[in-house]
């Protein structure tokens, strides 16, 4: 189509009733979306069994228009957005999961889980008594959800903000740069490390047992599988801004379909590869494997525009070429020539009428552009009719 047309239908695109939307915005502020992201998410929980390691962070949608519930957020690369709490797969960094965040909505009552332990709950549902492990950051972390996680057989890595009344006072004490100490208790332990001179970095794990430390980096074992696995959710914000569908708007849901197609590409690309013969995978498999599938989803729509009639014919040829096809041109003896009718010139601009036509194609000819050839002149006398 052309870019006008795009773009007449991007501003006219929607995503759920209008007649019933501000009724569900009194209880649900994401309501314009709600009814997408849900199907979305349900789809990329259904297609993949994430593997024993799993990320919870905080993805950060780029986005500077008006929305109630943008952020600023300085650590990510966009700084101004909308927030989700997103579950990926540590190894493949595939989505699994993710809810948005559209202000406090989710209350803390005496007696109730704090917030971001309510977070981790609700997105690790689909996961309770795998035996997985979840790896997260400080705001995540803390006694309790390891707690409620160990109930539901899974384990927690994380590390810990230093105001928590959990932590032993002699961790927050100055120690030599790269020793450990560790504290032990039941199923769980923690772990203080010292980077740097006056630098404390304070982790807990319900599924390491023993402080073992690495004698070459004098690193504690804990600390190096936190390094590996706690950037699934930031290596899938980099894999969708090179090949980003992002366009400028000024409507948040129009940012979040933009987002969803961005990760619905790269978990296509994650399960292409589990289903492709193909070791190791060249570096350019995942931008040839975009092509090809946007060519996929739109070659239905393509066929069905090539076969119009009443389409122009350059945009039907640029479609013939996509598609591999010739067009279908009227034969010469399908037009009546004896009725002799003048029809615009297609060769010409202005309204030039004739009632010559190219026995090729089938576009008419006025006396400019016709050619007059000798009966002799085989090469030419089977492409023009006079």
């Amino acid at each position: 189509m052309s870019l006008a047309r795009f773009q007449f239908l991007l501003e006219l695109c929607r995503f759920d009733d209008k007649t019933t939307r501000e009724e569900r915005k009194k209880k649900d502020k994401f309501a314009a979306f709600r009814g997408i992201w849900d199907k979305f998410v349900d789809n990329c929980s259904r297609y993949f069994s994430p593997t024993h390691y799993v990320t919870i962070d905080e993805t950060l949608f780029g986005f500077r228009g008006r929305c109630p519930f943008k952020m600023y957020l300085p650590s990510k690369p966009d700084k101004y957005g909308m927030k989700v709490i997103s579950l990926v797969d540590a190894k493949f960094f595939y989505f699994c999961g993710g809810i948005p965040y559209v202000g406090k909505e989710i209350t803390k009552k005496k007696g109730d889980l704090c917030v971001p332990t309510q977070y981790v709950l609700k997105l690790i549902e689909q996961l309770n008594g795998s035996g997985r492990n979840i790896t997260a950051d400080n705001w995540f972390s803390s006694i309790e959800v390891v707690a409620e996680l160990q109930k539901k057989r899974l384990t927690f890595v994380g590390t810990m903000r230093k105001n928590k009344p959990q932590i032993p006072p002699s961790f927050l004490a100055q120690a030599p740069v790269s020793t450990s100490r560790f504290a032990y208790q039941d199923d769980k332990m923690m772990v203080a490390y010292s980077p740097k001179k006056n630098k404390e970095v304070v982790l807990v794990s319900s599924m390491h047992y023993d402080g073992v430390v690495n004698d070459d980096s004098k690193l504690p074992e804990i600390i190096e599988f936190y390094n590996v696995t706690k950037g699934g959710v930031d290596v899938l914000d980099k894999l969708c801004h090179p090949y980003t569908t992002k366009r400028k708007t000024n409507r948040w849901p129009m940012r979040y379909f933009c987002a969803v197609l961005d990760i619905a590409a790269v978990n296509s690309s994650v399960l292409h590869k589990w289903n492709v013969d193909k070791e190791p995978y060249p570096s350019t498999l995942r931008s040839t494997f975009l092509k090809s599938l946007a060519i996929d989803l739109a070659t239905t729509w393509m066929e069905k525009r090539f076969s119009n009639q009443h389409l122009p014919r350059s945009l039907r040829m640029i479609i013939g070429e996509q598609l591999g096809k010739q067009m279908d041109t009227p034969a010469a003896s399908s037009i009546d020539r004896r009725t002799k009718k003048k029809r615009r010139c297609d060769s010409y601009t202005k309204d030039r009428k004739g009632n010559s036509y190219c026995s090729k194609c089938g576009n008419s000819l006025c006396g400019e552009h016709k050619v007059m050839v000798c009966p002799g002149y085989s090469a030419r006398s089977d492409e023009i009719e006079l």
